[in-house]
């Protein structure tokens, strides 16, 4: 009786090829998911830096934007001034022109 439970024990214990295949089989598995893991993990953080990237650019450019509000509008008037000006000085060179013709 007790080798026939001996016989029973060793023939639990020892693996039988096609458990060693299927084991092979799921360790190939599952590192192929913690690639995948890896993987998305690295597009995840990637995502997030382009975020914050987007994010930084727009905060600064909304504050450069604002401090030059001023320095733009003086701009945008001494253009229009200088076009206005330049107008009258051709008038009246034409019209000294024709003074001392």
């Amino acid at each position: 009786m007790e080798t026939e439970e001996k016989e029973v024990t060793d023939l639990a214990k020892t693996p039988e090829p096609s458990d060693i295949e299927e084991e092979k089989i799921e360790d190939k598995e599952s590192d192929k998911k913690e690639e995948e893991q890896k993987k998305v993990s690295f597009f995840t953080y990637f995502k997030f830096l382009l975020v914050m990237i987007n994010s930084t650019l727009t905060s600064m450019t909304k504050y450069l934007n604002r401090f030059s509000y001023d320095y733009r509008y003086i701009r945008r008037v001494l253009a229009k001034e200088k076009k206005i000006l330049k107008v009258y000085i051709n008038y009246y060179f034409k019209k000294l022109k024709l003074i001392y013709k």
